[in-house]
């Protein structure tokens, strides 16, 4: 199964409104290494989205991190894969595979499976915004 270059960002940031940083997650699979201008240029789209959903954002901060290539990547209650397989049979065997590898051998601690290891709740994505970007997105 090939395997994909993939980023962690951190975003973190300050509002008027709260009394605390508020901030969210979320990790970028490519199809080539990502260089350091693109990663940029992702964060910089999060940050004037954010800015439109929260105008009183201050002191923005990002971290980046790069993960080992993998097939899959985690998404809120998703994982995505850029391997667009020929039948869901092969989409789910991939992601079985995928899930058994990566299984903390402590479920209180496996947020990043975000309900992964739950087969029954496996669901192939069939929508057109997968079908246009060309990537396998199974939901639990």
């Amino acid at each position: 199964m090939k395997k994909y270059p993939i980023i962690s960002l951190a975003l973190s940031w300050d509002q008027d409104d709260l009394d605390y940083t508020n901030g969210t997650g979320f990790s970028v699979m490519t199809h080539e290494e990502i260089t350091d201008k693109e990663i940029e240029e992702i964060i910089e789209q999060k940050k004037t989205a954010y800015i439109i959903k929260y105008p009183s954002l201050s002191n923005f901060k990002c971290e980046v991190s790069k993960k080992e290539p993998d097939s899959w990547v985690c998404e809120w209650f998703n994982h995505k894969s850029l391997t667009v397989f020929e039948t869901e049979k092969d989409a789910f065997e991939s992601f079985s595979e995928f899930v058994d590898r990566t299984r903390d051998p402590y479920p209180e601690s496996s947020s990043h499976m975000m309900g992964a290891t739950d087969r029954w709740r496996w669901k192939l994505c069939h929508c057109e915004h997968c079908k246009d970007q060309k990537v396998t997105r199974i939901s639990h």
